[in-house]
């Protein structure tokens, strides 16, 4: 596989290959929620012009990725050092030399300098002359968060240094700020009940859970106003049970009460009331109520104690508890689920396991305590990451509620509780501005890759900072963008940066999304406008998420489980844990199971999945897909999405998606998402790293091929059933083998693990 760049359907970027001073890069439209601004720009502003370097050898990056990834190679597990890297991929003399040449010609030669990784060339020029040496016209564009930026439509490179360059900043990219809160993250939209308290500036963050125990719309009703209760001291609430069986509980309202809506596909996480009406039912749809915790489960509801209070202090309390795991999903039911559940980290000091947040986004311990006391993790309780500050990186308390807590709660309430004793490390990213991006974030790893970031694209942090953070083994990261929102050469030139950390050791593992074969617009789901190339509600082209079609990371899907069954079994607690699809939880004595299925996820979310249409697909993937479209060929036209057979698809794996309980400002409610699912697989990487390393042996780091090797391949839950509809189609079917909704499917980590023993 080489990284080429493909051009397909209506691509809202292309780089632009030919060599006689046309185009180096153009785009024809303008990604959401950025605006041309009517006001002429000020030419002599100065602007911080950043030229990408190319780099050496990147036509063989994965040619060196795979002779250290490639179970049959000889040099399975010989991770580089950073140095080798660095070496290997730095930018020829020649190149440097030409694009000082070139800009010493155009009369810019003051404060032309270096980065002090060798990749960038540097110069603040005025936007008069920008837009002389690139043959370009620029203007400003207002975000509709108030952050504004200049940037042009298309510009030129001299053909005789065309070869010297890979992008050029600030031109045609449109890298969106993190700002809060956001669609562009697995993360729900959420809105007030009441305008007035909205008016009122209300500071507290108020959470929509679903109820423990019912069901979630997915009706879309953006408009509709649920009627709140924000005074009464309690509040009952009569729910229809995943099971259609009536369940009443009594507990304490919230404060204030919010409605999550979405249309279907929509990436909304939580949608369910928070506080109920006189009638338990929400008004302007079939929105069910949900009771506004504020105190332990234990003190709220008498409905299913056992599950409730999560305490196994006898085998008909775990019993209960695991029967439940298709209603409340936790970490004893993933345990289970994925057949792990007897295995206890024995190389916690040899590994390494990292979570990425951005701030604002950050942790609260006061909720993570919630959530393992309230699951007997009693080992847990009191236990926080190791937090490792980059760029500025502060875990702030000020500010506390969904917006804030949500993602962090549930990244490190997982991946702490799956993998305990293994230390997590939080990789806090960014000052409280919201402005860090994953180009900062890759700085802080890799000094080699810092001193390109566009001030007015990125954060904006001191050089000092670069290549400060050391990489785990492994990595999980619950956000990602829109690879349409991103110019080719932007995106090609921050997965191979994934790439060159791959070689290292460093497993990737990233959300594929929610929104199923949609993008993510600002209000949810929405689709490519075949005429004008932007996100709209009446779109009809796919819309892929990137990092996850970079070929160099490991993109996860959601699925969700479905009880089939109860009876009495003999079996043992991990004999007959998971067959095909079908996974078995038994309890400690045997005395009964529990079957649960897998289908791909369409409870609140449907699982981001498609393909590429920028990166060819990788050389791993090749027979998986030629598979799927020789017998399960979707039959959409190119006009609807790549269907070159050519490109990368995603996802790779999946795991459970749906009705994940965490704590998010002392309340205790139920989440959904590949934001849930991707720390999951991230904790069975960083497990199977840590039996590897007690055998000494390496880890994992690229895993991508092994994972897609016959072998490993068919030890995984294969999927069947369920699908991730959007655009106004059913998208793409889970099928036998690999798919573009839950991939190669779910881990058996039982099965799965002789295999990778057996490796080099």
């Amino acid at each position: 596989m080489k990284l080429s760049i493909l051009f397909a359907l209506a691509a809202t970027a292309s780089v632009l290959a030919n060599p006689n001073n046309e185009p180096f890069e153009a785009r024809t439209t303008v990604p959401r929620s950025w605006k041309r601004s009517s006001v002429p720009i000020n030419k002599s502003h100065k602007i911080p012009l950043r030229i990408g370097l190319t780099q050496q050898n990147m036509h063989r990056v994965e040619d060196v990725l795979m002779d250290v990834s490639d179970p049959s190679s000889v040099n399975y597990g010989k991770h580089w050092t950073p140095d080798q890297v660095a070496e290997y991929f730095a930018p020829e003399q020649d190149s440097i030399d030409s694009v000082f040449r070139w800009l010493a010609e155009e009369g810019i030669s003051e404060n032309v300098r270096l980065s002090k990784s060798k990749g960038w060339v540097m110069a603040d020029v005025s936007v008069e002359e920008a837009e002389r040496l690139l043959k370009a016209k620029y203007h400003q564009y207002q975000h509709s968060s108030g952050f504004s930026r200049y940037a042009c439509d298309s510009y030129t490179v001299p053909g005789h240094v065309r070869q010297h360059v890979e992008l050029i900043t600030p031109t045609i990219h449109f890298d969106h700020p993190h700002v809060r809160p956001t669609s562009n993250f697995d993360e729900p939209e959420v809105v007030y009940l009441d305008e007035d308290e909205e008016e009122e500036g209300l500071k507290k963050r108020a959470l929509s859970f679903c109820s423990l125990f019912g069901t979630c719309s997915t009706t879309s009703s953006s408009s509709a106003k649920a009627t709140s209760t924000t005074k009464a001291a309690t509040s009952t609430s009569t729910t229809s049970s995943a099971a259609g069986s009536t369940v009443t509980g009594t507990g304490a309202a919230s404060d204030t009460a919010f409605r999550a809506t979405g249309g279907t596909g929509s990436n909304t996480a939580f949608r369910a009331t928070t506080g109920s009406t006189a009638n338990g039912k929400a008004a302007g749809g079939p929105q069910t109520a949900s009771l506004g915790f504020t105190k332990p489960l234990t003190d709220i509801l008498n409905i299913i104690p056992d599950i409730l209070n999560l305490v196994f202090s006898t085998t008909s309390a775990l019993n209960t508890a695991l029967g439940n795991c298709d209603s409340v999903t936790n970490v004893l039911c993933l345990k289970h689920l994925y057949n792990f559940a007897s295995y206890t980290p024995v190389a916690a000091s040899k590994n390494s396991f990292g979570v990425v947040e951005y701030s604002p986004q950050a942790y609260l311990a006061s909720d993570l305590n919630l959530l393992f006391k309230n699951l007997s993790l009693t080992s847990l309780v009191n236990v926080v990451p190791t937090t490792v500050s980059l760029m500025e990186g502060v875990v702030q308390t000020i500010d506390q509620g969904y917006d804030y807590n949500a993602e962090s709660n549930l990244d490190l309430s997982y991946a702490m509780g799956l993998t305990y004793p293994t230390k997590v490390t939080l990789y806090q990213v960014g000052d409280e501005s919201g402005t860090a991006s994953f180009n900062n974030f890759l700085d802080a790893l890799d000094a080699s890759y810092c001193g390109g970031d566009d001030p007015t694209q990125d954060g904006t942090f001191p050089a000092q900072y670069c290549g400060k953070g050391t990489a785990a083994k492994v990595i999980s990261q619950s956000y990602a963008l829109n690879e349409g929102d991103l110019t080719p050469a932007y995106a090609i030139r921050q997965c191979n940066e994934y790439a060159k950390l791959g070689l290292l050791g460093t497993t990737f593992v990233f959300a594929a999304g929610d929104s199923g074969v949609a993008g993510t617009g600002d209000y949810g789901a929405q689709c490519y406008d075949s005429a004008t190339g932007e996100l709209s509600d009446d779109g009809t082209i796919f819309g892929p998420s990137f990092p996850s079609t970079c070929p160099y990371v490991l993109s996860v899907g959601a699925t969700q489980t479905n009880t089939v069954s109860s009876s009495s079994s003999s079996s043992s607690l991990l004999g007959s844990l998971t067959s095909a699809v079908t996974s078995t939880i038994s309890s400690l004595t045997g005395t009964s199971t529990v079957t649960l299925t897998e289908s791909a996820c369409s409870t609140v979310i449907y699982s981001g999945g498609g393909f590429s249409n920028v990166f060819a697909m990788p050389s791993y993937q090749k027979t998986a897909i030629a598979n799927y479209y020789k017998k399960y060929n979707p039959g959409y036209s190119a006009a609807v999405y790549n269907n070159s057979q050519a490109v990368r698809g995603y996802p790779d794996v999946s795991a459970n998606g749906a009705n994940y309980i965490i704590a998010v400002n002392g309340v205790l409610g139920l989440v959904y998402g590949t934001s849930a699912s991707t720390p999951v697989v991230a904790s069975i990487i960083s497990l199977i790293n840590d039996a590897r390393l007690a055998a000494g042996k390496s880890a994992l780091g690229y895993v991508n091929p092994t994972l897609y090797s016959t072998s490993i391949a068919a030890t995984f839950n294969d999927i069947t059933s369920g699908s991730n509809p959007g655009c106004g189609t059913n998208g793409f079917s889970a099928v036998a083998g690999w798919d573009p909704v839950t991939g190669l499917g779910t881990f058996n980590f039982g099965k799965v693990l002789p295999y990778f023993l057996a490796l080099p």
